[in-house]
């Protein structure tokens, strides 16, 4: 049957004319073409299925990790917020699960493993455990710390009663008990570690077995009644941490087992993501064995009828392309014979029309291209006049770029001396009232939106008046000079600002200073100034120049403005006075 059907067919084709062989061949090639593309079509499509099933797969692990990754910071910051991103994320999860293959999704009939659905439930249900977990030890928690808040104040009560000598060393062990207690408390929450529950326990028996002791050893009712509440307080301290103590045995146990049950989903995707993996990989084998099978055929058949059909045309085409190199060498007077009806005959006719038209253009462009010559030449000498002038031009800009960039310097340096001038003293080189308002303002600004304590000291020159009287005003300034450098020196964190105040006044801003710190920092600059051993005989303090300060401290807030401060730096001040000066005194 097929030699029958291939001899119907090799008749057909030696009747046909040339366009009718190419249409036979090229018919048989698209036949070809299209079996190639419709089994490369269902092989690519299987592929992309897979492909399309493995990126459901991947998301899925993705979002367990991220999950995982929500949930330990969760753990890690204890933060409502972090556990909406938790429960997020899972729904997020349930949503890809949906997206995945069924055969992954539900459980296998021929095997007893727990399905993916399965999991990611068993997932949730032990997060929303843990969060209820979570819950009642943030109550244990704020009870456990009302609990020690009453244990503590009892205990300063207790202290306040009158205590015999002999149970002092009672009421030492019970002040150590309770420290303990408070100690192992926070120890715990930050570690969660089981064993600290026996100290515990020690540290509450310890602590009910002293304020026993002071409650029947005291004849103090006072003392008795503050022992019994004591007491009572370490109990209720010891149960809430015993609860404390199951509750997070039980959220570590929910957390063991989210993390076993996220390392087997992980672990699940990652088979099913390797074998789909294969999967992809044996449909492009089949599709690149395929193209590769039907590509043999294709140049096969395509040789064979290539040969048939060139043998039959090659000798008119070899005298095509004889002439046509002679054409090409500039022989434009040859002709081809035309001695056939058929196509070769047709292309001979117009291969011969080809070079008549191809002899008239050359004629043409002969006489065009003196033309363009001519042309030419008066482009270039344009060109020259032109790249002559953009020469001078760029010379001009580099001059005047030049000359606006001294200028720009200039004003600058103006600017700079300018802005320097504004906010310093011209006298003893501090920063002036002006910079010091605009400083003050800052760190005010600063301070209360960080909740940092601020201090300002006030400093003002004993008996100044009478020493520039006495001594004159050259000596007034040299003095207010070295007073001046002085306090500077003293000043030694990069944020302190030393600023003349006005006459004979300094003042300093300081942040991040409680009042302690502050007081030292004006005993620091006190005693410096009374150290340069400036002679003043006029002074009823010190035989040296001396200063008083003024110092106050405050954490801004939203109900106070900083006059306020200032005010109350200038009151220390006048009572430093008013105590005799040479000192410092804190509002």
């Amino acid at each position: 049957m097929f030699t029958a059907f291939a001899n119907k067919l090799q008749t057909y084709y030696r009747s046909q004319r040339i366009a009718g062989k190419l249409n036979l061949g090229l018919s048989i090639l698209l036949v070809l073409f299209l079996v190639n593309g419709l089994v490369a079509a269902l092989t690519l499509y299987q592929a992309h299925k897979r492909s399309v099933d493995l990126e459901s797969i991947e998301q899925f692990g993705r979002n367990v990790r991220d999950s995982e990754l929500a949930l330990l910071r969760f753990r890690l910051s204890h933060q409502r917020a972090d556990a909406l991103k938790v429960k997020e994320l899972l729904d997020e999860t349930q949503q890809s699960l949906r997206k995945m293959p069924s055969n992954l999704v539900g459980r296998s009939e021929s095997s007893d493993r727990t399905s993916l659905s399965d999991l990611l439930d068993t997932f949730q249900a032990q997060f929303f455990l843990y969060l209820d977990f979570f819950d009642q030890m943030s109550a244990l928690q704020s009870a456990m710390s009302k609990e020690s808040s009453e244990l503590i104040a009892s205990l300063q009560e207790l202290r306040r009663t009158d205590v015999p000598r002999d149970l002092q060393p009672v009421l030492a062990a019970l002040v150590d008990s309770i420290s303990g207690a408070g100690l192992i408390r926070q120890e715990f929450l930050i570690t969660r570690n089981m064993d600290l529950a026996e100290q515990m326990e020690n540290r509450i028996r310890s602590i009910v077995a002293s304020a026993s002791h002071l409650r029947s050893r005291s004849s103090n009712v006072e003392t008795q009644l503050e022992a019994y509440t004591t007491g009572q307080a370490a109990l209720s301290m010891g149960s809430a941490f015993e609860k404390l103590r199951s509750l997070t045995r039980s959220s570590l146990i929910a957390e063991q087992r989210m993390a076993e049950t996220s390392a087997i989903m992980y672990s699940r995707t990652g088979v099913a993501t390797l074998r789909f993996h294969e999967l992809i990989m044996m449909q492009v084998f089949l599709l690149v064995g395929s193209t590769m099978v039907f590509s043999a055929i294709i140049v096969v058949f395509g040789y064979s009828l290539g040969r048939r059909f060139v043998q039959g045309i090659t000798a008119p085409i070899g005298e095509l392309v004889r002439k046509s190199r002679l054409i090409a060498r500039g022989d434009y007077e040859q002709k081809v014979e035309v001695s056939t009806q058929d196509e070769i005959g047709e292309l001979a006719s117009s291969f011969n029309e080809m070079t008549r038209t191809v002899r008239q253009h050359v004629t043409r462009l002969q006489e065009s291209d003196v033309q363009i010559r001519l042309r030419t030449a008066d482009l270039e000498v344009a060109n020259w006049a032109l790249a002559l002038a953009k020469g001078e031009a760029e010379d001009l800009n580099a001059s005047l770029e030049s000359i606006v960039q001294e200028r720009t310097a200039e004003l600058e340096e103006a600017n700079c001396k300018l802005n320097e001038l504004t906010v310093t003293d011209a006298l003893t080189g501090l920063a002036n009232r002006r910079r010091f308002d605009l400083v003050f303002a800052e760190e005010w600004s600063r301070a209360a939106r960080t909740g940092i304590p601020l201090a300002v000291l006030m400093i003002d020159i004993d008996f100044f008046k009478a020493y520039n009287d006495n001594y004159g005003h050259q000596a007034g300034d040299v003095c207010l000079r070295q007073v001046a450098q002085t306090l500077q020196g003293s000043a030694r964190r990069a944020g302190d600002l030393v600023s003349r105040y006005g006459g004979e006044e300094f003042i300093v801003v300081a942040s991040h200073l409680d009042e302690p710190a502050a007081r030292e920092l004006a005993e620091n600059m006190r005693r410096a100034v009374e150290s340069i051993n400036i002679r003043h005989d006029f002074s009823s303090v010190s035989a040296v120049v001396t200063v008083s300060i003024g110092i106050a401290v405050a954490c801004p807030n939203s109900e106070m403005q900083s006059e306020k401060l200032l005010r109350q730096a200038d009151d220390a001040l006048y009572r430093a006075k008013n105590a005799g000066r040479n000192r410092v005194v804190l509002s």
